[in-house]
């Protein structure tokens, strides 16, 4: 006879939905929006910009109140009412034609992304999950990558046939239907549904707030206990403040290079066309990338995972500089390579936090790493323009990426062979 699938699967499925929308239309797929605000508009290209701006530091402080919110609402009522925010944002968006309006759109839109992010999905899966973590982890965050890879040229479409009041309003209300949906289906953990967790065993004692269990038979066993540790960690607190470093220097050379890889190949002599296809590309193999990634954690750990990824992820900024020649090859290597490496930076904090820290600690963690990652994004985010101002080119940025990137994972891996692995 056949078991029935776990529930756990369908929250998989909406924590997908929920990447989608409020990391794939709030930020991935927003740039397409910018031009046409513009355009309609009249605003200069610097305030087109400058609502990136709002949303990333409502990003800021809807991660930083993360807690909070899911302490004063449950996870069902905190998700659903954050992707709602990105389909309200959407209907502002819709019927704006001053840019305090649009401001007012895309704080909403990034507090909806600071709250609905990889924060709640890790906890989330945390609790529906004890088998398979790595592996929903990267399907959830997927959601993005699909984003990407499907809403351009539908965007494009829908602005072109009846404008931002069109393209907007449907986007928003479609977000907004699914917002009920995922109230009307989401539990806020296993015992809800009279489930213990996917993978666990009746008897064992799981609760729902339980550390993630990323260390496969493949890696040594955790250390059970390390010296100079509080109560749910692994790392000594004079550790502590080194991961969050680590995730500042990839907030700097993350979102900066995303936001302006497809300017760097029109600027480098590419076509328009060619550009669009690499963003493609992009999308499509951080979505294929994060399945590995997440499969290829829970075979092998993520430690050697992460030497993988890493390698792409340096390759492709590397590219990416090669692209500044106008090599056609470069810069579709470089927007695959930044894809698949960006898979790694999306879910690599939820499982260190899950090695490094326990209990309620790993989703705090989370969302230490995601505040520290977003600082960066946000200090740095102007940077790679400076540059390209003073030297005609991005390519510099790309270039200083590389050893940005080496240094933060170096950090992370260390850690993690120290204090884990041993």
């Amino acid at each position: 006879m056949k078991h029935p699938i776990h529930y756990g699967w369908i929250i998989c499925i909406l924590c997908v939905l929920t990447m989608f929308c409020t990391m794939g239309l709030a930020s991935n797929t927003f740039s397409i929006y910018i031009n046409a605000f513009i355009e309609e508009n009249g605003f200069s290209r610097a305030q087109g910009s400058s609502l990136s701006t709002v949303r990333c530091i409502a990003s800021l402080i809807g991660t930083v109140i993360c807690g909070i919110y899911y302490q004063k609402l449950n996870m069902r009522k905190g998700l659903s009412l954050s992707v709602a925010m990105i389909g309200v944002s959407f209907l502002i968006y819709s019927r704006a034609h001053t840019l305090p309006v649009f401001y007012a759109g895309a704080f909403v839109a990034g507090l909806g992304y600071g709250l609905g992010t990889m924060v709640p999905v890790t906890m989330m899966i945390n609790r529906w999950f004890v088998k398979k973590q790595g592996f929903v982890l990267g399907f959830a965050s997927a959601g993005t990558g699909i984003a990407a890879i499907l809403c351009p040229s539908l965007i494009s479409h829908a602005l072109s046939s009846g404008g931002v009041a069109l393209a907007a309003s449907a986007e928003g209300g479609l977000v907004l239907l699914y917002a009920a949906v995922m109230f009307l289906f989401l539990r806020n953990e296993p015992s809800d549904k009279s489930l213990l967790p996917y993978g666990a065993v009746s008897g064992s004692g799981m609760q729902p707030d339980s550390a993630l269990r990323v260390s496969p038979q493949s890696e040594p066993e955790p250390a059970s206990e390390a010296p100079e540790t509080f109560s749910g960690s692994r790392l000594p607190t004079s550790a502590e403040k080194y991961t969050l470093i680590a995730a500042f220097l990839i907030g700097m050379i993350t979102a900066p290079n995303a936001e302006t890889l497809a300017v760097h190949l029109t600027t480098s002599g590419l076509s328009a066309g060619t550009a669009a296809a690499a963003v493609s590309a992009f999308g499509l193999a951080m979505t294929i990338a994060k399945f590995i990634y997440g499969a290829l954690s829970d075979r092998v750990g993520c430690y050697r995972t992460n030497l993988i990824f890493t390698a792409i992820l340096a390759l492709a900024f590397f590219s990416g500089f090669l692209a500044g020649s106008g090599s056609v090859i470069a810069a579709f290597l470089s927007a695959a390579g930044m894809g698949a490496g960006y898979s790694m930076t999306t879910i690599t904090f939820s499982l260190y936090a899950g090695s490094f820290y326990s209990g309620k600690k790993v989703s705090d963690a989370v969302r230490h790493f995601w505040i520290a990652t977003l600082l960066g994004s946000l200090v740095f985010t102007t940077v790679p323009g400076l540059i390209a101002d003073l030297t005609g080119s991005y390519r510099l940025y790309l270039l200083f990426s590389v050893p940005v990137l080496l240094c933060a994972m170096t950090i992370y891996q260390s850690l993690y062979k120290k204090y884990v692995l041993r």
